[in-house]
């Protein structure tokens, strides 16, 4: 009994059997929160499972092991079909609406600083070309050369998988739809 004389594991206590002195599950789970962590863990990988996986494990793994399988065990309890991967597109979703405002940003701050930089220059253009100063570009001009990552083709419906997939500085094509690749 790893975890007190007195008392025994999570895990055992949620399966009421004795916890032994080598019991794989005693470091891992907890007497206070354990069971209720066991109980997700058992319903969704089985204890038998989860314990032969442990003991296939180097020691110093096991803790790491334990984390991702109580994690996605609790996940697959609250979303049966897509479990944790539910929480990755969530992110994903984050990522492409950020990377959308930091492009309004970016097209904001460029306009303010064409605007800045025509007043600054005074008002050359009226003498040089014809109907004055060009009009400064709108936000929605910014995503002409790439429109599959523009806010509004997501607000309005669009497809969340965008065509490519970033990996760090490169993209990576994805192929299209009924190629071969």
């Amino acid at each position: 009994m790893a975890s007190g004389a007195s008392s025994p594991c999570g895990a055992c206590k949620f399966l009421r059997r004795r916890c032994v002195p080598e019991c794989v599950f005693a470091p891992y789970f907890c007497s206070d929160h354990g069971p209720a962590i066991f109980a997700a863990v058992h319903k969704v990988f089985g204890a038998s499972k989860v314990s032969k996986l442990l003991l296939q494990l180097p020691v110093h793994q096991r803790s790491d092991a334990i984390f991702s399988i109580a994690y996605e065990a609790q996940a697959r309890m609250e979303d049966p079909i897509y479990g944790c991967v539910s929480y990755i597109i969530a992110l994903q979703q984050q990522v492409l609406n950020l990377r959308a405002e930091v492009m309004e940003a970016r097209a904001l701050h460029a306009q303010a600083q064409y605007l800045l930089n025509s007043m600054n220059a005074g008002n050359q253009w009226a003498t040089t070309t014809v109907g004055g100063p060009p009009e400064p570009f709108s936000v929605a001009d910014q995503n002409v050369t790439n429109p599959q990552y523009s806010v509004d083709h997501f607000n309005n419906g669009g497809s969340f998988w965008p065509p490519e997939m970033y990996t760090g500085e490169e993209a990576v094509p994805f192929p299209a739809e009924g190629s071969n690749m």
